[in-house]
């Protein structure tokens, strides 16, 4: 009955944060989920990530990195703080340690910029010298950066050479979330546009790097926007949550591949609830 329902749901939210607790103390949780034997560069890029899924009542976050044992040069990171959530998906060029060591610089001089209060400007900035300081000319990492105010709804993006957001909206894919896009991290280019959008309870925004769009099946064909686009929607018109759309999706992306992935393929779902609870 409904009693023992909402008992168990608690225990299992008391397994759940148990187990998340734990496992930042130990190695035993990482050891027994593994099936393959993971690169040393996904080990460092898994070593950085928020938790995959992260949930309030009124916004969620779900984020997959893929190929999981062999990633390279993808990466994510979110925070909540005051009601508003800061994300990024980054994209380093290449596919060895070199990309997860240029991913890490990336990531972590976002993570400064977003702690001491820097604006989208000025985070696009940092990380524009830090990586042109420490990397050749001819390298460069695509970011997509971003904030939502749970309060409201309002987005606020900005692109530096990355792949556009793409909107879902009343169980359906409206399109991609254009904006004027600046040169990639390390290129030195100007701040961009920062572009804003206002979300609709409900609303859900999937950032993706290249290679979830460029992923080719056996014969050729591309994954592609149109394909995705139309995952997404029909996702959100069966009521999925974010964490289970992207287990689905992934399971899509390796299929359409014969499971073997031929550029690293990262996505982050975020999606606003408003008001509304359920």
């Amino acid at each position: 009955d409904q009693h023992v329902q909402r008992l168990y749901r608690q225990l299992a939210g008391l397994i759940a944060e148990i187990i998340v607790a734990k496992d930042l103390y130990g190695d035993h949780y990482k050891v027994i989920r593994r099936r393959e034997k993971m690169t040393l560069a996904a080990e460092m890029q898994w070593s950085m990530l928020p938790p995959l899924t992260f949930t309030t009542p009124r916004l969620s976050i779900s984020g997959m990195l893929e190929p999981c044992y062999a990633i390279a040069g993808d990466t994510f990171d979110y925070a909540y703080d005051d009601d508003v959530a800061r994300m990024a998906l980054i994209d380093a060029m290449g596919h060895g340690f070199e990309a997860t060591i240029m991913a890490s610089v990336v990531v972590t001089t976002y993570r400064h910029g977003r702690r001491i209060g820097a604006t989208l400007v000025e985070q696009h900035r940092t990380m524009d010298e830090v990586f042109a300081a420490h990397f050749r000319d001819d390298q460069f990492a695509t970011a997509l950066i971003a904030e939502v105010d749970a309060r409201t709804g309002r987005l606020r993006w900005l692109s530096a050479g990355h792949p556009a957001p793409l909107l879902v909206r009343d169980g359906r894919a409206i399109g991609a979330l254009e904006c004027v896009p600046t040169l990639p991290i390390g290129m030195g280019g100007d701040a961009g546009e920062i572009s804003e959008v206002q979300l609709e309870p409900g609303d859900a925004l999937l950032l993706h790097t290249d290679g979830v769009t460029e992923a080719r099946s056996v014969d050729g064909a591309f994954f592609g926007a149109e394909r995705l686009a139309d995952f997404v929607g029909r996702a959100a018109a069966a009521g999925l949550v974010p964490a289970e759309t992207m287990r689905r999706l992934v399971h899509a992306l390796l299929d359409h591949q014969g499971g073997d992935l031929q550029d690293d393929a990262t996505m982050l779902l975020v999606q606003w609830h408003g008001d509304n609870p359920q």
